[in-house]
């Protein structure tokens, strides 16, 4: 019974696991269709970036065509910084469902427990101190040890026990409206209760690493696609100059 708790949980964090990176990955699908239109343009665009428009009767045609390149360079930026806004808030979001299902399954399974019954429910437990010789006492005493016999003390405190909710990891906290979850009161406390909520804990714990690692993953998507348009504004910018300098030599 006592392996029952943590395979649960194991399962609703892999099926999480699993759904949040399909999220991220129908929510990058758009993204990656517009930088394929983005490049299909810049071909275009370098095409049409013929050494003839340096010609003063064409600069009318050149500045047109830095406007349109414009227009595009600011778009892919923009589009760039959106992705990565809504590939954090894909996280985030599955962070938050995670943790709202984490706790109500641990809840539900504390609860089920209080309902199992136990060696208490039968024989209720009783601390018997068996009475220690005068003599043995004194010899505890001389030698600077308790005299209370620590031998019968039970592994977990019995009875009723108020067990924590999950706290807010820092992903959360950056989360609208996000708040702790509740507290659990349980009429009693056994080893499985004990360990269905350490393995919630370790569950939230590995979860959060897995978001951290995807946040860290997303951001530095974002740095890599910024630096790759900068090279191209660079380039683009280059060569405008080196068209104009042709005539404007003579």
């Amino acid at each position: 019974m006592s392996l029952i708790p943590p395979l649960k949980i194991r399962s609703l964090r892999e099926e999480n696991m699993n759904f949040m990176q399909n999220s991220i990955a129908s929510t990058r699908q758009p993204f990656m269709k517009e930088i394929e239109q983005w490049n299909r343009t810049k071909e275009e665009m370098k095409n049409l970036l013929r050494p003839s428009l340096g010609h003063p009767d064409n600069w009318h045609t050149l500045d047109q065509l830095c406007k349109e390149e414009e227009r595009r360079q600011r778009e892919e930026r923009e589009g760039i910084d959106h992705n990565a806004q809504c590939l954090k808030e894909c996280v985030s979001q599955s962070m938050q469902y995670f943790v709202t299902c984490l706790a109500s399954l641990t809840e539900h399974m504390l609860l089920e427990l209080d309902e199992a019954l136990t060696v208490d429910d039968v024989l209720p437990a009783k601390k018997e101190v068996p009475k220690e010789k005068l003599s043995t006492l004194i010899r505890r005493k001389q030698a600077g040890r308790p005299l209370e016999n620590t031998e019968y003390q039970p592994l977990i405190e019995r009875g009723c026990r108020v067990w924590p909710g999950i706290s807010l990891s820092s992903v959360l906290t950056e989360i609208r409206d996000a708040t702790a979850t509740a507290s659990v009161t349980t009429a009693k406390t056994t080893l499985i209760h004990v360990s269905t909520v350490e393995a919630r804990d370790a569950a939230n714990m590995k979860f959060v690493q897995d978001v951290e690692l995807a946040l860290t993953t997303i951001e530095e998507e974002r740095t890599q696609q910024h630096l790759a348009a900068q090279r191209w504004e660079e380039w683009w910018s280059q060569s405008v100059l080196k068209i104009k300098e042709l005539y404007s030599a003579n």
